[in-house]
């Protein structure tokens, strides 16, 4: 046997010789003297058995029956058993989060005994899913190869480091090739029909150029910076909107609502209280009190100077 032309691959105990001539036989039957090179060199050099599907040489064709450029590449599961053989794996587990959303993501937790923290990385499923067969087929198995392979090459650089990509990222390498396919893009919004199926839902986000849209009716309470009016949503709406960028529809909403009427609220009562200065709906004018729930004069009109309201606070309007 020419040694030039021989493979070696050593597997424990055994040493096994594979020919350039059988791998351009079985294994590569397409592949272009370069390509051939490029496989036995690797599978060399990283002593990769290609008889144990550890490492896998593909050439797809167009179609028009062209061969395209040929994919080296090695199973997830290699990566495992390479991290197994350093010695130094101390477990690992993989998860899914947020299935079925424009989030939807693999999340690996990689544990080696000579390091005090664990190795945690996250692969998107919009960034890898082009819309390829085994992608429709089998998308959270998929989704977590990916995962699992990028999480061990970083987590064992120094075994893994170099080793060819799995199939699942070579999919992803093949697909944004053919920028025309559809991938997925988590669940689409529902078709907006109605007036009602507009109406976002209330802890969705409000931009901070909603917020200002609405100035000229903060100015017209006195709130006109955003310090202001971001005051001014704390003391009307809720004490805990810590800044206008976490504001959510429903609050925006109430604000809204309330701007429109700024002396009273929506709140709803049998009666007017006799208290006026303790009224919620009473706002408090030079001429005395205003019942935002009847739009007129307050029936239990009390004079800022009057006795009773010594030591209480005008309500604003």
């Amino acid at each position: 046997m020419d040694k030039d032309k021989a493979l070696a691959v050593v597997n424990d105990e055994t040493s096994l010789q594979i020919t350039t001539e059988e791998v351009k036989k079985y294994i590569a039957k397409d592949a272009t003297d370069k390509e051939l090179f490029m496989f036995m060199g690797i599978c060399k050099s990283y002593n990769l058995n290609p008889f144990k599907k550890e490492i896998h040489f593909v050439k797809y064709k167009s179609k028009d029956g062209i061969n395209k450029d040929a994919s080296i590449i090695v199973g997830y599961e290699t990566y495992l058993k390479r991290a197994e053989a350093t010695g130094k794996l101390d477990g690992w587990r993989c998860w899914i989060e947020g299935a079925g959303t424009a989030e939807e993501r693999a999340i690996v937790e990689i544990h080696r005994k000579d390091r005090a923290h664990p190795l945690v990385w996250e692969a998107y499923r919009s960034e890898f899913d082009k819309g390829q067969s085994t992608w429709k087929a089998m998308p959270i198995f998929m989704l977590k190869k990916v995962c699992i392979a990028q999480g061990f090459r970083l987590a064992f650089p120094e075994d893994l480091g170099g080793l060819p990509y799995t199939f699942e990222e070579h999919d992803f390498i093949n697909a944004t090739k053919e920028p025309t396919k559809k991938g997925f893009q988590g669940k689409k919004p529902p078709v907006k029909t109605t007036q009602q199926d507009s109406t976002p839902p209330p802890d969705a986000p409000v931009t901070v150029a909603q917020i200002r849209s609405l100035k000229p009716m903060f100015k017209a309470v006195g709130a006109e910076s955003d310090p202001d009016i971001l005051q001014y949503f704390k003391d009307h709406v809720s004490p805990d909107i810590e800044s206008l960028q976490t504001i959510k529809y429903s609050q925006f909403s109430s604000m809204v609502q309330h701007l429109k009427n700024p002396r009273g609220s929506e709140k709803e009562e049998e009666e007017c209280c006799k208290n006026a200065v303790n009224c919620d709906y009473s706002g408090w004018t030079d001429a005395g009190a205003y019942c935002g729930k009847n739009e007129q004069p307050c029936p239990y009109d009390v004079s800022l100077t009057d006795k009773d309201n010594e030591g209480q606070e005008d309500i604003p309007l």
